[in-house]
């Protein structure tokens, strides 16, 4: 499923074959999860469903100044999300946004901390959490874009430091030591 093209955000709805392929391969990784066979549901995408990043219109409507308010993100959003419940998925991991960002467990745009889960672990989480890993290299963005952070973000690096404006790149490294810890890190290319 291509999550780059705009366009075909609008058009991943209920009866499409993006949609179709989706739910069917979620559905079979539900199974594989429920038979014992994986531990861990994750998908991976280029696009953000969640991310609290104002440049661009991949999280942010400088008209209504709303998280994730852009027509096509809402729809995307609302068509992809209840699946992701459905089929029980635990995280949803993406580049596109230059920086990292890290969420709590997210249902509807809200914190989903019923299931236990904190800042810093997911215990049986009953929603996803949501990785953005797009600063592996960024250096076409030279600024801060984050807006005031939302009560489900974690944690924010952004591509550029604040005490000398260097570059503040790396990658996302997730280990799944076992059916019930998975560890997420931001890996800074400068320091390690």
């Amino acid at each position: 499923m291509s999550t780059e093209d705009i366009q075909a955000l609008t058009h991943i709805a209920p009866g499409s074959k993006a949609y179709t392929w989706l739910e069917g391969d979620l559905a079979s990784a539900a199974a594989d999860k429920a038979s014992g066979n994986i531990d861990w549901i994750i998908v991976l995408a280029h696009r953000p469903l969640y991310c609290s990043y104002h440049w661009s219109a991949c999280c942010w409507d400088a008209c209504d100044n709303q998280v994730n308010s852009s027509a096509w993100n809402n729809k995307y959003r609302d068509n992809v999300e209840p699946l992701l419940l459905k089929y029980q998925v635990d995280a949803w991991l993406n580049g596109h946004t230059h920086n990292y960002e890290r969420t709590l467990t997210i249902v509807d745009n809200q914190p989903n901390m019923r299931d236990g889960s904190t800042n810093s672990t997911y215990v049986n989480p009953t929603s996803p959490f949501y990785v953005t890993a797009g600063a592996a290299g960024d250096i076409e963005i030279q600024g801060h874009h984050f807006m005031q952070q939302p009560d489900w973000s974690i944690t924010r690096i952004s591509t550029v430091e604040d005490k000398d404006n260097s570059f503040n790149t790396g990658y996302s490294h997730v280990t799944a030591f076992n059916s019930s810890l998975l560890d997420v890190k931001f890996v800074r290319a400068h320091d390690g």
